[in-house]
């Protein structure tokens, strides 16, 4: 993941298209210094356990695109794999545990809404 922001693979759709964007963010860098935009992920466990729902906002040179989480794993490194999706979902991944980093805290989310900088402060929903 890129200092500081989320990370995107090139050949994947982008936030909004059909298919599943993976986003790569650090949970926090405390050696390295570059940032912590996903200091938040593993919190998510907790919220969807009790039933909570929970949003992901993604900003892009496109728009805003609001996603709702509906998975949370932790998972060795070795399991991660690249899958696709038939909807428009994100995928966030971060290293774990703190110092060791040999696992990845994984949320699956799905898109529910959109504002496009093109438009004028219009929001659309997504089914």
């Amino acid at each position: 993941a890129p200092p500081f922001e989320l990370g995107i693979i090139p050949s994947q759709p982008n936030p909004g298209e059909i298919g599943n964007t993976w986003l790569f963010g650090h949970l926090e860098s405390p050696i390295r210094g570059e940032g912590s935009v996903f200091r938040d992920l593993p919190k998510v466990y907790d919220f969807l356990r009790q039933g909570q729902r929970v949003y992901v906002i993604v900003d892009s040179a496109d728009g805003s695109f609001l996603y709702q989480a509906t998975e949370f794993h932790i998972m060795p490194k070795e399991d991660i794999y690249f899958w696709s999706s038939e909807g428009r979902t994100a995928t966030l991944v971060a290293s774990w545990p703190r110092f060791k980093y040999d696992e990845r805290v994984v949320v699956t989310t799905v898109l529910v809404g959109v504002k496009l900088h093109d438009s004028a402060d219009v929001s659309t929903s997504v089914s």
